[in-house]
């Protein structure tokens, strides 16, 4: 639905409304809404209050600690931006991701959080990791260039 409430399609209040009329009691119902209404509006929010939501610096401080603990890890493969562009790397199902998004301009949520974690693993560190998963997203996703794509 995101790339549908990005480009003005459709509205994020219809839906809801829409869905709480006909459906409230559906489980599936309730976690649609608790995913188009809570988590839709913090990201808005937290791009509105934290300037710098787009770097390592608006991260919150329990991620920068958690990112600073694996500063040291090393792996065994570094891509360029190239070759995450050309879904070129050792890994089939991170390529399979990539080219999903290229082709339907959209990626399943959890593969998103799969496929960007290993940006961050086949970079230095996580100042390179984030503009390249910033860029690849708001190219290729459809709803991406939202606080929430």
């Amino acid at each position: 639905m995101q790339s549908y409430f990005h480009f003005g399609q459709i509205s994020a209040q219809q839906i809801v409304i829409t869905v709480k009329q006909f459906f409230q009691k559906d489980p599936s119902a309730v976690a649609f809404l608790e995913e188009i209404i809570v988590r839709r509006e913090l990201s808005d929010n937290f791009c509105y209050v934290n300037p710098k939501y787009d770097s390592y610096d608006g991260f919150l401080d329990w991620a920068k600690e958690t990112l600073n603990k694996h500063r040291k890890d090393e792996s065994k493969f570094i891509y360029s931006l190239e070759e995450f562009e050309e879904a070129n790397t050792h890994e089939d199902l991170w390529n399979a991701a990539k080219k999903e998004l290229l082709i339907n301009g959209k990626m399943h949520g959890y593969m998103r959080l799969y496929w960007a974690k290993k940006i961050l693993e086949w970079k230095k560190s996580p100042e390179e990791a984030l503009p390249i998963a910033i860029h690849l997203n708001n190219k290729y996703e459809l709803g991406g260039r939202d606080p929430n794509g």
